[in-house]
């Protein structure tokens, strides 16, 4: 099963972004995947360098890294374009997040240190989906009311 770790992620203007796309359920055998850009309001060769190419995982191999170049444009607005799997080969499938979509922060120059880094969502590491739904239903708010911070008392 060939997916995506997440379905939305925010990058900055003018900035290289790695997309990773996941093999789960397996690494054995060799398979494949076609991966495109679809244009949005974020249109390919004026705010990032889209295409589309065969990704082919080869036995053993659990990731493939995609990078994507994010142009500074004069545009003055957010823009959003996709990334999509599809065509998967040599019995693999598509798993559970077939499509991301990246949205491009519009920088207007008045970001400055760490601030701007706010956007930038890294998609870093080897894992398996359900250990991220594992994670993720931890946060839920009606189990997470012991994790709230206990008020210090002020008698002595």
């Amino acid at each position: 099963m060939i997916t995506f770790s997440e379905r939305f992620i925010f990058v900055q203007e003018n900035s290289n972004l790695i997309i990773n796309v996941h093999r789960i359920n397996g690494h054995d055998g060799d398979v494949s995947v076609r991966c495109r850009s679809l244009q949005q309001t974020a249109e390919s060769g004026t705010d990032f360098l889209g295409g589309e190419q065969i990704l082919s995982f080869h036995d053993q191999v659990g990731k493939i890294s995609v990078p994507i170049q994010i142009m500074m444009t004069e545009r003055n607005f957010n823009r959003v374009f996709e990334i999509e799997l599809s065509e998967p080969g040599g019995g693999a499938t598509i798993g559970p997040i077939p499509r991301m979509a990246v949205s491009i922060k519009h920088d207007d120059g008045r970001s400055l240190g760490r601030a701007s880094n706010r956007f930038a969502v890294p998609i870093t590491g080897d894992f398996s989906i359900s250990h991220r739904e594992e994670r993720l239903s931890l946060l839920k708010p009606n189990q997470n009311e012991n994790l709230k911070p206990k008020r210090k008392s002020n008698h002595r």
